[in-house]
């Protein structure tokens, strides 16, 4: 059997990647401080992005259906992920219930920039939905007809917007 041999990183490389570990880990645990002590950086940072937005009141977690809800009574189920710039079709989070009025996709390059913000109703998004057996629940896949649906609204341009006129006023 051939011997397989580690390629060893150079010394340089190596400091740079425990450099890199260490400043990932103190984001990440200041992330978590501001956001709540969560897990799910990214579905957290996206439900407080779209409160923003919405200008709405975040649900607790108890809540079983949405995640936010406008002074109107309008709720929202935000789902989130990440993608490759090259490859953005993805999985969204299982959808157990659907009493909720608007699920919104929030989409991030690996980054953390925003590639897609779309805002659907709930019906229309549930045109979407695959049933998971395993998960015991509903499943949409981000596909280029679910990215391009004329039943979505691209919120894409308005997030960034919104996002660099708060940085300003910060």
């Amino acid at each position: 059997m051939d011997e397989i041999k580690a390629k060893k990183m150079t010394a340089e490389q190596f400091g740079l990647l425990v450099k890199s570990w260490n400043e990932y880990n103190s984001a990440a645990a200041t992330l978590k401080e501001i956001m709540g002590g969560t897990a799910n950086m990214v579905g957290e940072f996206s439900e407080i992005l779209m409160a923003e937005f919405y200008e709405a009141k975040k649900l607790t977690a108890s809540t079983i259906s949405a995640d936010l809800q406008c002074a109107n009574g309008t709720t929202i189920q935000v789902k989130s992920r990440m993608v490759d710039r090259g490859k953005t079709t993805t999985q969204l989070g299982i959808i157990r219930h659907w009493d909720f009025d608007l699920l919104v996709v929030v989409l991030f390059y690996k980054d953390g920039s925003i590639f897609k913000v779309l805002e659907m109703k709930q019906k229309d998004a549930e045109r979407y939905a695959k049933w998971n057996e395993y998960q015991s629940g509903y499943v949409i896949t981000t596909t280029k007809e679910f990215l391009n649906s004329l039943c979505a609204k691209d919120l894409t341009n308005d997030v960034i917007k919104m996002i660099r006129l708060r940085k300003k006023d910060g």
